[in-house]
């Protein structure tokens, strides 16, 4: 039986899934754009992200180890990038999409679908954020490299976080 925390869960990834896909196909890939409504779904974000770690901690049914450091590793992303890069952190929500779903479909078919979405959603968010990095000059109005490397490595993690996660559903 579904717990009532796995349904507020799924309603807020689908809601921060949803406004993902809609700042990038509204504005696409520009990391540095912003306004009031991509930076309050940032915050609302955040504060989403805090209350799953405290959720975690308070509940053992709720604690999952990988998941603890990817939100932490989330938040703190978010933390020390909200003002270079609002419109980037809005993009990752589409990541988000791989949870979607996990109070709808059954086991085999959630893993199915998290392998679609690992495939064709989340890899190529990390892939193209890891191009513009190392490639595209817009990067160049970060001042300092701890930030410019931040963002480089950050999709990096992402990147094995979800061969990891691959690992865990082939298995």
């Amino acid at each position: 039986m579904k717990t009532l925390f796995e349904y507020y869960r799924n309603i807020m990834l689908v809601t921060f899934t949803y406004a993902g896909f809609c700042m990038c196909y509204n504005y696409g890939f520009n990391s540095f754009y912003t306004n009031q409504y991509i930076d309050d779904i940032n915050y609302c974000f955040m504060v989403y992200i805090l209350l799953d770690i405290a959720l975690m901690l308070c509940f053992r049914s709720l604690f999952r180890q990988d998941l603890l450091l990817h939100h932490i590793i989330v938040f703190i992303t978010y933390y020390r990038y909200l003002n270079i890069g609002p419109l980037q952190l809005t993009n990752y929500l589409m990541c988000e999409s791989i949870s979607c779903m996990n109070v709808l479909l059954s086991k085999n078919q959630l893993a199915l679908y998290r392998k679609y979405i690992i495939y064709f959603v989340r890899m190529p968010i990390w892939c193209i954020y890891l191009y513009r990095v190392n490639f595209i000059e817009d990067y160049s109005v970060i001042s300092d490299k701890i930030s410019q490397y931040g963002f480089r490595y950050l999709q990096v993690f992402f990147i094995f976080y979800d061969i990891y996660l691959l690992k865990r559903l082939i298995n």
